[in-house]
């Protein structure tokens, strides 16, 4: 949540930001009814990040702010945290341009 030490990050590590990825394209990634977008992006203490490599592709396909409800009036943490699904995909470099889904 400290903007500078984010940057940092983000300017030192070839890293994507999962929901900044999955916000930015709502076509391809779903954002979970009752999902306050607002509460996932820069208002979480917790990040996912992700990195393809040239064997496997990473996609985030559904974002959800879970963990929300309250207990006696409190939130159950300190942490708003969110779930993110990925695609991951094969990527089969002995025949350029064919793909392989590990898990859909």
């Amino acid at each position: 949540r400290q903007a500078a030490r984010y940057d940092y990050f983000r300017s030192t590590l070839p890293l994507i930001d999962a929901a900044e990825s999955c916000l930015e394209d709502t076509a391809y990634c779903t954002v979970a009814e009752g999902t306050d977008t607002s509460k996932i992006l820069y208002d979480t203490n917790d990040k996912h990040f992700f990195r393809a490599s040239r064997h496997y592709r990473i996609d985030p396909v559904m974002i959800v702010r879970n963990f929300a409800e309250q207990l006696d009036g409190r939130p159950l943490s300190d942490h708003l945290g969110y779930e993110v699904q990925y695609r991951i995909t094969r990527q089969d470099t002995r025949m350029p341009g064919r793909t392989w889904a590990l898990r859909e």
